[in-house]
Parts: structure tokens; sequence; C-alpha cells
């Protein structure tokens, strides 16, 4: 199976083919020109080294999101490009499900995003499953929805500026904080498909989710 995942939902391009004779490869590139710019000759050289061609593409993966518009946007729009033109099939993920598939246990975990304006994109889990929405909330609101008296993992893009803004609050819960590596979500994505973990097929009509609302009415 061909597998082509497309990570753009931040500052960086991150690509991870995997080809039928099971090699994996992971291309990072970093932004210093414009996503679109570079994705193509970004994906281009990650199938070259898995040894397929893009219209021997049998699965594409990309984040479902929360995220930054552009990001999210060219990743969809680049993966159904590939659909229409191989008829391969496309899933997205969660980025805030991924974080608690790759790091969490059966403790209370807490995916986090840096969503600027001093706010986070948030989803709670206990046992791996949700115990909240994903909220575009502070810091110190994203504390409330965890129980303080359990331990917590907390997880994602941002968790220094999480733990700077949360102050004083965080420091009455029994908390880890594990930084992310955006270098290697393409390679998560990838793992979510093969075990079939927050892994959803993306329907024709069916875009990115933004949490800011802001985000959506682009």
């Amino acid at each position: 199976m061909n597998i082509i995942c497309i990570d753009t939902s931040f500052s960086s391009v991150a690509i991870t083919a995997q080809g039928n004779d099971g090699t994996v490869t992971s291309v990072f590139t970093p932004a210093k020109a414009r996503h679109s710019a570079i994705l193509i000759p970004a994906i281009e050289a990650a199938l070259k080294q898995a040894g397929f061609s893009i219209n021997e593409t049998d699965v594409l993966v990309c984040p479902q999101g929360p995220g930054g518009f552009t990001g999210l946007r060219l990743a969809y729009s680049t993966a159904k490009a590939i659909q229409l033109q191989t008829n391969a099939r496309f899933f997205c993920v969660s980025i805030l499900e991924a974080f608690c598939s790759k790091y969490g246990n059966k403790n209370q975990f807490l995916s986090v995003i840096d969503a600027k304006r001093d706010c986070f994109y948030v989803q709670a889990f206990e046992n791996k499953k949700p115990i909240s929405e994903a909220l575009d909330i502070s810091a110190e609101d994203a504390l409330k929805l965890i129980d303080k008296n359990k331990k917590t993992i907390i997880c994602g893009y941002g968790t220094d500026k999480f733990s700077e803004e949360a102050g004083a609050a965080i420091e009455s819960h029994n908390i880890t904080l594990i930084e992310a590596d955006k270098d290697t979500f393409s390679k998560t994505l990838l793992d979510c498909f093969l075990t079939n973990k927050n892994c959803k097929k993306v329907e024709d009509h069916e875009g990115p989710v933004y949490i800011r609302k802001s985000d959506a009415e682009h």
C-alpha cells in the first residue's frame, strides 16, 4: 500500500511516505518560502525515496485541525487534487486526538496548541477517550477541564507558554508537560492510519475543522 501523509498545519512542511516495499521516508523542509512553493517538491522527494509515484498513491492522510487556516487548507486541497488524479482514499486525523494517541496513557490527558491571542486549542481526555470538546480558551480555563487530584499529561505545541500563562494554577496540579515534535507529526499521521486510531474518511464536501470562527469564515 502506497501512503502519503501531508502536514502543513503550522510553520513547516513535513511529508511521510510509505511504499509497497515497506520503506518509510520523512521529509522536513523549514518554511523559509511559502508552504505552497515547497509542498510539491517535498512530496516528490519523499515519494522518490519511498519508491512510488504520485499516480500509484493508494491512501492520503492529512491533519483535520485545529490549526492555521492556510496550512490546513493547503494540505486538504493538495490531497484532494491527488485523490482526483489517482482515486486514492483520503483520511484525516484530529491533531488534538493524535497527541493523545501517541503520548497518552491511562492518566488524564490535555492536548494543547498555542492559538495565539492568549488562547489555546485544547481537548481533555481520560483513558484516551474525550471528556471535553475541542475548545479555544485560555490556559487557566483549560485547567478547569481536568481533575487536579489526578495525574495529568499536557502535550502539544506551546506547552512552555501554556505553563507560563497558567501560572500558579498549574502548580496545584500533578502535571507532566510534553512538547510534541512538529517535525515528525506526519509520521504520527501514518501511525494513526496504520493502527486505525482517530482516523476518519474525508467525504467530497468536507474540509478542515476550525475551532476559531474567524478561521472558518475565510
